[in-house]
């Protein structure tokens, strides 16, 4: 089964490619897009985004800290407030 948030996001559309066309740095971009699309549609809630993604809530804290998203999750969060 397809989580919803993943039934939402158009994966087909045009993204700007990594020099190389690497898959791993293609799924390593994808991943970052999905959790910072979760994070924000959640309002800021790791529970709630990593029930959108349909992942463990410390499976997110681990991939937020392994792919370098938290200054990115903190700017998204500042401008929330604003």
């Amino acid at each position: 089964m397809v989580p919803p948030l993943l039934q939402r996001i158009n994966l087909r559309q045009p993204r700007p490619q990594p020099a190389g066309l690497n898959y791993h740095a293609v799924v390593q971009e994808t991943k970052k897009e999905l959790i910072l699309k979760a994070i924000a549609e959640a309002n800021g809630s790791y529970g709630e985004a990593a029930r959108l993604l349909g992942v463990h809530v410390n499976y997110l804290h681990r991939l937020i800290r392994n792919l370098d998203l938290k200054p990115a999750v903190r700017e998204s969060r500042e401008q929330e407030r604003r």
